[in-house]
């Protein structure tokens, strides 16, 4: 594929990354060689880096090699101040080297010229990194070769515009970075709250408790042949659901009616019994259900499934089913009897109403604001990737630029 390439402002350039870097590979010391390992050498792995897109400085890493264990294998003691990027499997991890290291196989390492400001190659690099997964050839293990790395070009801005670009950039990273924290602890606090609400309303009902099993049927799935499976609804087909289609449609398939006795109903209350996470609680689809599933089935006269449904959600029984799944020998999901000995309230059906409509309006407004918090989130990470397109054509400096961050 060739690199797409834009008209730069006066005095910037166009330059392949061999002309103004040092490119260096890593390696691994042989595994069953004990002498090669835990020594003093810091010695990288992607592992050791943080999510794509994040820049930061590193100084140490899990895995350590000796001086031998460099000397014996292809990797290279690069000095502080190196730029490594991951181009192998995972493509697209960067950090600055805070001290002399080595890296593995998986990075491609830049020692800059006196000409390349090291910050701000490593935010070319946060920037062009599409591009660069782009020149993988392969679908499965993806891998940017060397060579493809010494002829990719990037733009050139004088050294003392280079400087001027990552301060910009360093002020208005910080002040995004300090937003989406915000917002992130306000997410986490919003989910806080709910959860603490939704315990609280069942804890605080004055009511008698009863054995969950008194007054609900846990009623196990069927799994028909997958023989018999079928991406179209012929007549006298249904839908088969499994734990993941409550999240996506895309992988629908039906089954004949007559091969399985278990049935669900949109407003009936369906639990996952097997994670990650384990003992999710569920409603909103109609066919069979599969072993994956088991209903929840309330005698009605005496406890509604509207009440049953938030119940079920409440975090004092989700830590005691996911605690005893988690110490069961031999047990990867929720068992039946993990739940006979649980008490549920049971207030009177008008009661369980009002708690259900308390509930119903603390959760849409939990949900709005939710999703309100998660679209500014996505608008900071969209504004990073915009100023980085904007400082690499010359652009940062403008007064929209600053009238888009004065808006944010």
């Amino acid at each position: 594929m060739e690199q797409p390439l834009y008209e730069l402002p006066e005095g910037w350039e166009w330059r392949p990354l061999s002309s103004v870097t040092n490119i260096l590979g890593g390696g691994t010391p042989k595994t069953k060689e004990p002498e090669y390992w835990d020594g003093d050498v810091v010695w990288l792995s992607p592992t050791d880096l943080p999510s794509i897109g994040d820049l930061t400085y590193i100084s140490d890493s899990s895995k350590k090699i000796t001086e031998k264990g460099l000397a014996k294998s292809s990797a290279r003691l690069m000095p502080a101040g190196t730029v490594v990027y991951s181009t192998r499997a995972t493509i697209g991890k960067i950090a600055i080297a805070d001290r002399d290291l080595a890296t593995n196989q998986g990075f491609t390492n830049f020692i800059c010229s006196d000409h390349l400001y090291n910050r701000y190659l490593a935010y070319v690099l946060v920037q062009q990194t599409p591009a660069i997964a782009s020149l993988s050839n392969s679908t499965t293990f993806k891998e940017v070769s060397k060579t493809n790395i010494k002829g990719f070009e990037i733009p050139i801005a004088p050294l003392n515009e280079q400087k001027r670009i990552v301060a910009k950039l360093d002020a208005l990273f910080t002040r995004i970075d300090a937003a989406i924290t915000h917002l992130q602890e306000t997410l986490e606090l919003s989910k806080a709250l709910f959860a603490s609400a939704l315990d609280g309303a069942f804890r605080e009902c004055e009511a008698e408790s009863v054995s969950l099993t008194e007054v609900v049927d846990f009623i196990g799935g069927s799994q028909p042949p997958k023989a018999e499976f079928s991406e179209v609804a012929h007549e006298g087909y249904v839908r088969l659901i499994q734990i993941r289609d409550y999240k996506t449609d895309a992988h629908i398939v039906y089954v004949n009616a007559k091969s399985t006795k278990k049935f669900c109903n949109a407003d009936d209350v369906m639990i996952g019994r097997y994670g990650p996470p384990v003992f999710q609680i569920l409603r909103g689809l109609e066919g069979a259900y599969n072993v994956a599933l088991m209903k929840a089935s309330p005698n009605e006269s005496v406890l509604s499934k509207d009440f049953l449904y938030w119940f079920l959600q409440s975090p004092s029984i989700q830590d005691y089913i996911v605690g005893l799944s988690q110490r069961a020998a031999g047990q990867s999901g929720v068992n039946k009897k993990a739940l006979e000995k649980y008490e549920i309230p049971l207030p009177s059906l008008e009661e369980q109403a009002a708690i259900i409509a308390h509930l119903g309006a603390f959760a849409e407004h939990t949900r709005t604001l939710e999703t309100e918090t998660q679209e500014r989130l996505d608008q900071l990470t969209t504004l990073k990737s915009s100023l980085l397109d904007t400082a690499f054509k010359g652009q940062l400096f403008t007064d929209d630029v600053e009238g888009a961050i004065g808006a944010g």
